[in-house]
């Protein structure tokens, strides 16, 4: 492969980043915690919105931080797939948010926040992020459930209102 090519494909794929409101997969998911990192990669054969899907497989999980503003209001959106996860309980698909000792969950219903099971193709979930109530330092996490494959892409957070404007 040409030198051209793999800086092409860096700058391209890149990282897995936060530029104002959408957080993008990259090739190599620096900043993120791998947890059970074998399990955890960037899956090129499934795309969402001509981007690569990051895969979490087995109990996988990835986690980062951020800091958002005070007294501000975000919405986190995303695109979750699945396949052969299992319906146990308190087990399946799912996004944590964690602000100190305040845990919200999302999935792909909202009404519910019933887990995300069994195999199924793109499904949109989203949730709102108080910093409020959850602090101005909170943690991401994209979760697999103990068992079977997730794919996660098309993810946004954007802040909605508050003293200050993104």
């Amino acid at each position: 492969m040409s030198r051209t090519a793999i800086i092409f494909g860096v700058v391209f794929c890149g990282i897995f980043l936060l530029s104002g409101e959408d957080i993008r997969f990259g090739e190599t998911l620096t900043g993120w915690t791998k947890i059970k990192k074998e399990n955890v990669s960037l899956d090129s054969a499934v795309r969402f919105a001509d981007e690569p899907a990051v895969r979490l497989a087995d109990g996988a999980r990835i986690l980062k931080v951020f800091d958002l503003e005070p007294d501000s209001v975000y919405e986190l959106s995303f695109h979750v797939k699945g396949q052969d996860i299992p319906s146990e309980k308190e087990d399946g698909a799912r996004v944590m948010v964690n602000g100190g000792k305040v845990w919200k969950r999302f999935t792909s219903d909202a009404k519910t926040g019933r887990l995300d099971i069994g195999t199924f193709d793109w499904k949109a979930g989203s949730g709102t992020i108080n910093t409020a109530v959850l602090g101005t330092k909170v943690k991401i996490y994209f979760s697999s459930g103990s068992a079977g494959t997730v794919w996660y892409g098309g993810v946004s957070l954007v802040k909605k209102n508050g003293k200050n404007s993104l």
